[in-house]
């Protein structure tokens, strides 16, 4: 099972994968955050965690998909969409804030891979 540590990494090289594709340089994205380049360059290592609240403002900065960060997945299939709310608005806040915390992840994880497998 991967450590909390190692998700924040993947999803912030997935956030800057998506941020090069859009030609996006740390330096603009950083300053449409109000963030400087630093605080954002730790987050796309994987050294900090960002607030949910940031992570989306991000996402919408950059016009990626969030589930493109989280999931690896350009869009929730409607697998996931329903288990996701089956998880209820508090606790989607604490998968996305610390999934491996969430007694659902694996789960969550399964249902994932069998909809990406369709």
């Amino acid at each position: 099972m991967k450590r909390s540590s190692d998700i924040w990494r993947t999803w912030g090289q997935r956030f800057r994968n998506a941020r090069k594709e859009k030609s996006l340089s740390l330096r603009a994205c950083a300053q449409k955050m109000e963030l400087t380049e630093g605080a954002l360059r730790h987050w796309e290592n994987g050294n900090r965690n960002i607030n949910l609240e940031d992570f989306f403002k991000l996402c919408e900065i950059a016009e990626v998909d969030p589930c493109q960060i989280l999931f690896g997945a350009p869009m929730l299939s409607p697998e996931l969409r329903e288990s996701l709310n089956e998880l209820g608005e508090v606790s989607k806040k604490l998968f996305l804030a610390d999934p491996l915390s969430n007694p659902n992840y694996g789960n969550m994880m399964l249902k994932l891979k069998k909809a990406q497998k369709q």
